[in-house]
């Protein structure tokens, strides 16, 4: 794994900048191959992998989750989601082109 090379001004990175690091490092990590799917993901490696604390790794990771990146599996920690199949991008495509027409009309409405 590669360390995320945050700027730094000055000192150490706010609490916020470094879940933010770790949350964009972890997820470039998975997109780009590095982080296979199923891959256990462990706090320790990520952390130090990407030179900050246990925290930042663990809000990364829940809202990792939350994008459907991960998933956390109980009381065994996170793995790597495994990718989209065929259906579930029909699915997708399909409730995208039912929502966005009508998000982009009220968008002008309430401009």
């Amino acid at each position: 794994m590669h360390a995320v090379e945050p700027k730094r001004n000055g000192g150490a990175l706010p609490h916020l900048a470094r879940a933010d690091a770790a949350h964009d490092w972890i997820a470039e990590q998975i997109m780009s191959g590095t982080l296979e799917p199923g891959a256990h993901l462990r706090i320790t490696q990520l952390a130090s992998a990407a030179r900050v604390s246990h925290t930042p790794v663990r809000e990364a990771l829940a809202r990792l989750e939350g994008t459907g990146l991960v998933i956390r599996l109980p009381l065994r920690g996170y793995v790597v989601a495994p990718p989209l199949s065929r259906d579930d991008l029909r699915n997708l495509t399909a409730v995208r082109e039912l929502l966005e027409p009508e998000v982009a009309a009220l968008a002008c409405e309430n401009n």
